[in-house]
């Protein structure tokens, strides 16, 4: 019992960065594409969820450290929230 936690806590301590399954953006990967804002894909994101039209998910990613005298890491994790489209229940998707 005390070696499956041992193992269990190793396994979530892990330091590696989640794998992105295809169909998931972030705000600038989607503003980029649109070729508009962050701030305006933030708005449509969050109303596309309301709708049941998108859905979010948060993935663990690399962020690399600026350089500045007070930082002593070159990279380290944050959960950075991912999108996708997805088709409610009842409705069919046109090709």
């Amino acid at each position: 019992m005390k070696n499956d936690w041992a193992a269990a806590l190793q396994e979530a301590f892990q330091r590696k960065a989640d794998v992105i399954p295809p169909g998931w953006k972030t705000v600038k990967e989607i503003a980029q594409e649109q070729g508009v804002s962050k701030e305006h894909v933030s708005r449509i994101v969050t109303r596309l969820m309301k709708m049941g039209r998108a859905e979010m998910k948060k993935f663990r990613t690399v962020v690399q450290a600026t350089k500045t005298e007070n930082v002593s890491r070159r990279a380290y994790f944050r959960l950075h929230p991912f999108y996708r489209l997805i088709t409610p229940p009842g409705r069919v998707r046109k090709p």
